[in-house]
């Protein structure tokens, strides 16, 4: 009897999941798209990120010998004043 009542329904149901289908098609596209874009973002931050580590290691280092050759120089003019005083 209901089919009977409402012949026109059916392919307007059918049109509309057709529609909701595409939706949900374009939602996976759009959802592999910014997967794919974080996964190269996150790539290039590290990358990046590694980079920085290591320039800042190295200024750290290079300034650390410096202070050390500093403290070398100090310690080699002291020692000939620090002998010539008697105990």
């Amino acid at each position: 009897e209901q089919t009977n009542k409402n012949p026109d329904k059916l392919p307007h149901a059918e049109l509309e999941i057709h529609e909701w289908e595409g939706k949900v098609d374009r939602g996976k596209d759009e959802f592999e798209q910014i997967s794919r874009t974080i996964k190269d973002e996150m790539d290039s931050f590290e990358t990046t990120r590694i980079d920085d580590f290591k320039k800042a290691m190295d200024q750290y280092l290079k300034r650390l010998l410096e202070q050390q050759e500093k403290i070398l120089d100090i310690w080699e003019h002291y020692l000939p004043e620090a002998n010539k005083i008697a105990v």
